[in-house]
């Protein structure tokens, strides 16, 4: 049976018994057609976008008349419909007609030629849900019909290039390092809590996801896999216009709130996005096994129960204002606050071939409280003589703090001397960025360039307390405490040219950035001093075809530098048997990618990618066992070698006027190569990532979705993790000329947990993490709509985009 078929069969049977039957009736489907040309002299026309309309004024169906000017709509109900025809250079046109019990010619329909402005022009027809660019995917949310009920984080699952683990996770060609940006701009909410954010966001608050595959020259090298840019920019003329979500998930997850809204009066415009969110993860089992080889071969058993309660709130403002027609000024604010209470309990018991050699069992009571803030103002002159040429000033200020707490009680213990310990870690950033852009297009070519500074000042003070049971008291052990301060300075400079020849286009540059580091530790009087220059090129070439389809192959070396978690030298000992640490000493990464990319919007939308990267000195945590201690440490550290080779298919493929598929695949094969411990480790093996979607529209607003996401075994440098299936189905109901949608969903029905098994392995261990999370879930959101605009807010045209440091 063809997976369509399977798909249909499953939407239907969610339905109720009347829906079901209603939708057995409908009459045999028949044909629309018709014929397109020029009113003057009678010439066909070709790529005319006709859209078929219900009574209702919904779009149902898009087509694009052919070279002799022919079109057709088939599977067509009897019914009133209405057929919309527009073109550039052309007036539209209306037809209305009734379908009855049979095929239907409109014959001839000649189109007039504009006698106004192109800028008049309005297009009516609904926008491909993907659209291709030389460097980037878009995927219009906007188009999504289930972006009303679902948050960003789920809308990611389906968009080309993008993937969410089993632990939600956002992956960008299956890399965790990338970047994230809110309209074009950095935003301190995404720098340190994306995840939290994302999965409460709502996704009616978002215009558009674009990810930068290739980012060109102008954008700073950091980020391995590239720029996720998400745009809430609305449409406005004199008016305003916003959107509401309120929502309820349980048993994993908690009740959220969150929306937008844009204003503009005359040359002044805002916008505003922000929410607010309870993130429960019940008490939940976990499982962890370790064996080590040598002179004295150990096992490590433990058992724990874990849970946590994550509070989050940000708001994020923009605002702009035409001084005139050649002078813009804008703004931004952004803040986030979030907040982590946790209980953990967990038994430990180390043994050899002679017996028990230590236990223990340990209660961590877990606090984390962190905070984010950023403002920026930029000032955009334009000039008489071409108002695409621009000249652009920029300062941002971003600020970022977390402090982390975990109160650790030791009670049956069995050859275990530890004292109770409190651990503490203080952790913050400050930034300060100044940039000058430049944009002069010529006849044939358009130029970029541009200078920026960048100014950072990372600081950690962690601290080790141990109970002193003859004071009754927690002392400071300097030992395990530090004071750390990480300053870095980045200066660069970028150069792009982009041009186009008929139906190709190009586009390169090169840039350069100098680096210098100095980082103290204050306790012990030691520092760290690096100073590296880097130029790093950009290519990319795209090739228009005549059926709207695209191709391009790009060129592009990425930088990981690494960041003040990573160079971070705290050890976190919330488990005495698993240290984690950063490292002072870690030296940017490279790799070079090059990627082929093919994208088709018709009645199908098919879009198609291939990749190649090779990853040099990449930052990963290296896990180690030391058997003296008999503890096991990862510390993030510059690993030899990794390629992978990819590949990603998404299609897009409507079965009827009501019914659509989507599918969204990723395969992947790596290879890594590590030198721990005197000696190499290797690892490889495939990956594939697969999201299946379809929803079916019925009458008077209701839609029934479904949704499977699969996940194969993961490889990564020292682990291999399982992999999942997961599904949802979903019932909305839209009501107030569609403004008001309301949303039922049931996550995973068929497993109330899914257990997460993580296998690490290295010289002299093997280790094995079974952790048991809660997966069934049940979710109620609404979604209200409100305002009218028409025309879009000013904004700068540039601004600081800053992702040289990106931490996942």
């Amino acid at each position: 049976m063809k997976a369509s078929s399977v798909l249909l069969i499953l939407t239907t049977l969610l339905t109720s018994g009347p829906i079901f039957l209603k939708a057995q009736s409908i009459s045999r489907p028949y044909i629309i057609s018709g014929f397109v040309n020029d009113s003057t002299n009678k010439r066909p026309l070709d790529f005319v976008t006709i859209s078929l309309k219900d009574k209702e004024n919904v779009v149902i169906k898009t087509t694009l008349s052919k070279a002799d000017g022919s079109f057709s709509f088939d599977k067509i109900s009897p019914a009133n419909y209405s057929v919309v025809l527009i073109s550039i250079g052309y007036n539209s046109k209306t037809i209305s007609l009734e379908l009855k019990n049979s095929d239907l010619n409109l014959g001839q329909i000649s189109l007039g030629s504009q006698s106004y402005k192109l800028s008049e022009v309005k297009v009516v027809a609904d926008r491909a849900i993907i659209k291709q660019e030389t460097d980037r995917i878009n995927y219009d949310i906007k188009a999504d019909p289930e972006s009303k009920g679902s948050t960003v984080l789920e809308i990611m699952r389906k968009v080309p290039l993008l993937s969410v683990d089993g632990d939600d996770n956002l992956m960008m060609n299956g890399n965790k390092s990338y970047k994230i940006l809110i309209n074009g701009k950095p935003s301190g909410m995404m720098e340190r809590n994306s995840k939290d954010i994302l999965r409460s966001m709502p996704a009616s608050s978002i215009k558009n996801v674009e990810v930068i595959f290739s980012p060109s020259s102008k954008y700073d090298v950091e980020g391995v896999a590239g720029i996720i840019n998400i745009v809430t920019d609305k449409k406005v003329d004199n008016g305003y216009n916003g959107s509401i979500n309120l929502s309820e998930r349980f048993p994993l997850g908690g009740p959220a709130t969150g929306g937008s809204f844009t204003i503009k009066h005359d040359k002044l415009g805002a916008s505003f996005l922000g929410g607010a969110s309870q993130y429960l993860s019940p008490a939940a089992e976990n499982f962890n096994v370790r064996s080590t080889t040598g002179l004295n071969p150990t096992n490590l058993i433990q058992n724990s129960i874990k849970k946590s309660d994550v509070k989050t709130a940000y708001v994020g403002f923009d605002i702009s204002y035409e001084l005139d027609s050649l002078n813009l000024i804008s703004g931004q604010f952004n803040v986030s606050r979030n907040k982590l209470l946790g209980d953990a309990i967990q038994s430990s018991l180390l043994s050899n071939s002679s017996g028990s050699i230590q236990g223990y069992t340990l209660t961590n009571d877990i606090h984390e409280n962190g905070s984010s803030a950023d403002a920026g103002l930029n000032y955009q002159l334009g000039f008489r003589s071409n108002k695409s040429r621009l000249l652009t000033l920029s300062y941002r200020f971003l600020e970022y703090d977390n402090k982390l707490l975990n109160n650790l009680n030791i009670t049956d213990r069995i050859s275990y001397n530890t004292p109770n310990y409190i651990q503490e870690n203080d952790g913050s950033s400050r930034e300060q960025t100044v940039q000058i852009d430049y944009v002069h297009p010529f006849r044939r070519i358009n130029v970029e360039g541009g200078v920026k500074g960048i100014f950072r000042t990372n600081n950690s003070a962690f601290n080790y307390h141990s109970y002193d049971e003859i004071k009754a008291s927690y002392e400071n052990i300097p030992a395990f405490s530090n004071l750390y301060e990480n300053k870095q300075n980045i200066f660069s400079a970028y150069n792009t040219y982009q041009f186009n020849i008929k139906t190709w286009g190009f586009k390169a540059g090169a840039r350069i950035e100098n680096t210098i580091v100095n980082a103290d530790f204050f306790s012990t009087s030691s520092s760290v001093r690096q100073n590296y220059l880097n130029v790093i090129p950009a290519v990319a070439i795209s090739k228009k075809f005549k059926d709207l389809s695209m191709m391009s192959l790009t060129f592009t070396t990425r930088m990981q530098r690494p960041g003040i978690t990573q160079l971070n030298p705290f050890v976190d000992r919330s488990n005495p048997e698993y240290y984690n640490s950063g490292n002072p000493d870690l030296n940017p990464a490279f790799t070079n990618m090059v990627y082929l990319g093919y994208n088709r919007s018709k009645k199908t939308t098919l879009s198609f990618a291939a990749a190649y990267m090779v990853m040099n000195g990449l930052v990963m945590p290296v896990s180690t066992y030391d058997p003296v201690s008999k503890v096991t440490t990862a510390r993030f550290a510059n690993i030899n070698k990794a390629k992978v080779l990819r590949s990603n298919v998404y299609i897009s493929q409507p079965l009827s006027s009501r019914m659509n598929v989507t599918f969204n695949t990723d395969v992947r094969y790596i290879w890594s190569r590590t030198f721990i411990n005197g000696e190499f480790v290797d690892n490889s093996g495939p990956m594939a990532y697969l999201n299946i979607n379809t929803g079916y529209r019925f009458e008077k607003g209701w839609r029934v979705s479904t949704n499977l996401t699969a996940n194969t075994r993961s490889v990564g440098i020292q682990e291999n993790k399982n992999g999942f299936i997961g599904s949802s189905f979903s019932l909305n109901k839209e009501l107030i000329k569609d403004k008001l949608t309301l949303t039922s969903l049931i996550t995973n029905p068929f497993n109330k947990y899914r257990n997460n098994i993580d296998e690490r392995f290295g010289p002299g261990f093997n280790q094995k993490n079974d952790a048991r999370n809660f997966y069934r879930g049940f979710a109620f959101s609404v979604n209200y709509r409100f305002g009218k605009l028409k025309s879009q807010i000013a904004k700068n045209k540039r601004t600081i985009v800053n992702d040289d440091s990106v931490e996942r």
